[in-house]
């Protein structure tokens, strides 16, 4: 399965912050450091912080925090919420010729649910070697 740009970074944006406990970390500094555009960068913080992972303290001192411990949050639940179609294949639009005898759509599907499950199980802590020391 190939993941959304969108969801590469917000991935790569929670390990960063979940490297940096206790540290806010600018969303520029953050952009730079993951080399993404600050606008697409903005968008993806704007999303997180929407669905409760991150928070956005603004000022001159302010930054980006984690709003939970890394090892609250799962990676699954965060490809989730930023894949809307988590199918492998499209077989309807167009209509595959093969649909009614295929087998193929069925496994791919259960495949999907392994990728998902096994997700599930990872944590952002565990995601990064910063947190394999503590």
């Amino acid at each position: 399965m190939q993941l959304t740009k969108q969801t590469d970074f917000a991935l790569r944006l929670l390990m960063l912050l979940a490297e940096r406990p206790g540290e806010r970390l600018s969303a520029s500094t953050a952009a730079r450091e993951l080399s993404v555009s600050w606008h697409h960068l903005r968008k993806i913080v704007a999303r997180l912080n929407h669905l409760g992972h991150v928070t956005s303290v603004r000022g001159r001192n302010g930054g980006l925090v984690l709003a939970r411990r890394p090892e609250e949050i799962r990676i699954g639940r965060i490809v989730r919420e930023f894949e809307p179609v988590l199918q492998p294949v499209n077989c309807t639009e167009p209509r595959c010729p093969l649909l009614d005898r295929c087998r193929l759509r069925n496994a791919l599907a259960e495949a999907m649910q392994h990728f998902l499950s096994h997700l599930d199980e990872m944590t952002l802590a565990d995601a990064t070697t910063a947190y394999d020391k503590r």
